[in-house]
């Protein structure tokens, strides 16, 4: 997964600075220094800028509002930072194409009716004496569709008044996703048997996330893969089974009601994926889960080709 800097990180750098700023901390500390400070102009910038910032949110039954956008400005002296400053963000979807193709990724847009940004990005005004201005959204998430990858992009319009945006800290690309209660960092133990080749055994314990796919659904993405697969065992060797990636969908009870494969039922390659009613297939109290599911490959074998008894278990968010 590429790398991302997490709400909790952002809240952390969030917290630092605001101590940074207003606790004991040497001037020189503050003020970046170079050969001639005062000749440096106040430098804006969007924190997390340098990388896709994303936000995981949980499901909620009302609108869910959180800071979207840190803006900040580094003044060159005291008598700079006395001084107000107006800074214009705009909306810049191409950020977004942009990484798409760079990274391979699906985000679209967040749809206009699906979100308000409260506060006039048009004119970001710094008061006297301040660093750090946060932008909040508040998201009506009846209207997204949580299979999608929802992302806004920003870009820093004007910096202000003898001040300078940071070249590449000017554009934040933000995705904006929300999770079910089963999405989280998962660790999988379990066994597997392929049928039609004894070679091909479990690589346990896995390293997965479980990525909301829906209301009620999760897709397993394999950190060792790096995308929707699982992997195996071949020969000894590190693998994974191509056009394959369980998707989990649970009843109003936390049961799993029915397990596919991402890739297609079938894929182009045949494989689907079918629940084994064998199984316990439930969502624990203790946010594991208990599954036993079949890979399906009939042009190779019938009727199922792998079965799978699995036990995630819960490591925390993703």
């Amino acid at each position: 997964m590429k790398n991302k800097l997490s709400i909790t990180k952002f809240f952390l750098l969030f917290v630092g600075i605001v101590v940074f700023v207003t606790s004991c901390v040497k001037k020189d500390d503050y003020y970046k220094k170079d050969t001639n400070e005062t000749s440096r102009k106040t430098t804006v910038q969007l924190t997390g800028a340098s990388d896709i910032i994303t936000f995981a949110r949980d499901v909620k039954a009302t609108n869910d509002t959180f800071i979207l956008i840190d803006v900040r400005r580094y003044p060159n002296s005291q008598a700079e930072l006395n001084q107000p400053l107006t800074v214009k963000l705009t909306k810049n979807s191409s950020l977004i194409d942009t990484y798409n193709t760079a990274n391979g990724t699906g985000y679209i847009e967040l749809p206009s009716n699906a979100y308000t940004l409260l506060s006039d990005i048009s004119s970001v005004t710094f008061q006297p004496g301040e660093a750090v201005k946060e932008i909040k959204i508040s998201v009506d998430q009846s209207k997204l569709d949580l299979s999608q990858q929802y992302a806004l992009g920003f870009s820093i319009a004007d910096p202000g008044t003898n001040a300078v945006a940071i070249s590449s800290l000017k554009d934040g690309l933000y995705a904006i996703g929300v999770k079910n209660k089963y999405d989280g960092h998962y660790q999988v133990t379990g066994s597997m048997t392929d049928f039609a080749n004894a070679g091909l055994t479990g690589a346990y314990p896995m390293d997965v996330f479980l990525i909301t796919a829906g209301p009620n659904s999760v897709y397993m993405y394999d950190n060792a893969v790096g995308g929707a697969a699982h992997t195996i065992l071949s020969g000894g060797s590190l693998s994974y089974y191509g056009s394959f990636g369980p998707q989990f969908d649970f009843d109003a009870s936390d049961n799993v009601a029915d397990v596919v494969n991402v890739y297609g039922q079938p894929a182009g390659n045949g494989r689907s994926a079918e629940l084994d009613p064998s199984g316990a297939n439930k969502f624990n109290a203790d946010h594991s889960i208990d599954v036993k599911y079949w890979m399906n490959q009939p042009s190779v074998i019938t009727p199922h080709r792998v079965s799978f008894d699995e036990h995630f278990k819960y490591l925390g968010p993703r």
